[in-house]
């Protein structure tokens, strides 16, 4: 798969990102790490292998999950199965879609001198290595460990050194590995063990499995706006470049469409056809950029003190003037978007001028904090396994836009992007300034 494609492409060859969990403690990680409370995962107990059947959940549909319960060499018809589910799925003839993508062995932190490794676990490990499938050790329940009385840091070194010897008597490179706990206070290495999923991910699959994975998971904000800012503008990159045939045939608002769906494909809410993509969202969307064009006569973007943005009337102003024609002039005195930016966008072809790419920047960082603020919103109303509400989504524009970050991320959007001479037309470049106007105000 091309490194160039967009994320319509990717997830259409390659719709979830499938994983093998097996070990302790593994169903309220996954259960945590995807936002999701219906998918049924056993905790290690005993019992016949039902790795074959996939596990998936409603609330979020960009993961499949296979249980490798029971998988204990002793067993050996148990024991068979598994390994020959992993051996098939690990075939790289196969599609992507249809391959194993990765591997978490949780192992529960040991505590009071407990096993780490069973003889099970070292199969896990061996059969990864040889089908040379991602895993990552997943040390589950850590606050166990910490929260007992006299705990030291060291105390889990012990663990590690196991871990080492084990790899080192199986002939296999050390895995990658990562402590983790759900419990509130100690659950600060559930992005870093997603990073490191897409690290090993990346190393051992070719494509852009990566992206997939940034889509399913839902516990790294940071990993999102890599994808977003990675694919969410392929499109434009692509025409401009010469890969697309339309360049100066395209219009922009078709493009900024396409970069707006693109975006909030990688953020995988519930209900986001239904409220992400919906042409209300959009409407505001534009409101927020259109200080971007220089001749179109809109003011400044605001911050607090402006008040709230009135989505109806900017909604009946975008209903006038639907079908642009010039015959067609409504009152420009009708407060929303201005007219002559709303005919520039209606109108402009897609060619690589400082207003377009300042538009087309600004739309991309604006939508990418607003989406950093409504999954915040989401979460603290736990509402990310359940159905989004535009009360939801508003109060997360409204936050944003009312803010001073947003004229801060126009300004330095402008400064990136002058209003006179020739725009940059490096790709790396540009993805790079993008990616670091986003770090600098989300920090």
């Amino acid at each position: 798969m091309s490194t160039e494609a967009t994320i319509s492409e990717i997830l259409a060859t390659c719709e979830k990102f499938r994983i093998v969990s097996s070990g302790a403690g593994k169903s309220q990680l996954i259960n945590h790490v995807f936002q999701v409370n219906d998918a049924k995962v056993s905790d290690d107990r005993p019992g016949d292998a039902e790795i074959e059947k996939p596990i998936t959940s409603q609330q979020n549909t960009r993961f499949v999950l296979h249980d490798s319960r029971g998988f204990e060499p002793a067993n050996l018809e148990t024991f068979n199965i598994v390994r020959d589910f992993i051996e098939q799925k690990s075939d790289r003839n196969l599609e992507l879609r249809d391959r194993v993508h990765a591997v978490w062995l949780c192992i529960q932190t040991p505590t009071h001198g407990a096993r780490v490794l069973e003889t099970g676990d070292e199969e896990v490990l061996k059969l990864a290595h040889r089908c040379q499938i991602p895993v990552v050790v997943v040390f589950t329940q850590f606050d166990r460990l910490v929260r007992q009385p006299g705990y030291k840091e060291g105390d889990f070194e012990a663990s590690v050194q196991i871990l080492q010897d084990a790899a080192s008597k199986l002939r296999i490179p050390v895995p990658r590995y990562i402590t983790v706990s759900v419990r509130k206070k100690y659950d600060k290495n559930i992005p870093v063990l997603v990073d490191i999923t897409r690290e090993v991910v990346d190393e051992h699959v070719k494509g852009d499995a990566w992206v997939i994975w940034s889509v399913a998971q839902r516990a790294s904000v940071p990993l999102k706006i890599e994808a977003c800012i990675a694919k969410g503008m392929n499109s434009y990159w692509q025409a401009l470049s010469g890969a697309i045939p339309g360049v100066g045939h395209m219009l922009l608002h078709q493009c900024l469409a396409t970069v707006h769906r693109e975006i909030i494909m990688c953020w995988n809410f519930p209900d986001a056809e239904n409220l992400l993509i919906d042409d209300k969202f959009r409407h505001l969307m534009l409101y927020v950029v259109q200080d971007m064009h220089t001749g179109s006569g809109a003011a400044s973007a605001h911050g607090p003190e402006e008040g709230k943005v009135n989505l109806e009337k900017i909604t009946q102003f975008l209903d006038l003037c639907t079908a642009i024609t010039p015959a067609i002039a409504p009152p420009a005195a009708i407060l929303g978007l201005a007219y002559l930016f709303l005919k520039w966008l209606s109108s402009e072809v897609l060619e690589n001028t400082s207003d377009v790419q300042r538009v087309l920047i600004a739309y991309t960082v604006d939508l990418i904090l607003v989406l950093v603020e409504l999954l915040n919103f989401a979460l603290l109303k736990t509402s990310t396994s359940g159905k989004m509400t535009w009360t939801e989504l508003d109060e997360a524009f409204q936050a944003y836009y009312r803010s001073p970050l947003q004229p801060s991320v126009h300004k330095r959007v402008r400064d990136l992007v002058g209003q006179h001479g020739r725009p940059n037309l490096d790709l790396v470049i540009i993805r790079e300034k993008i990616e670091s106007i986003v770090k600098e105000c989300r920090s």
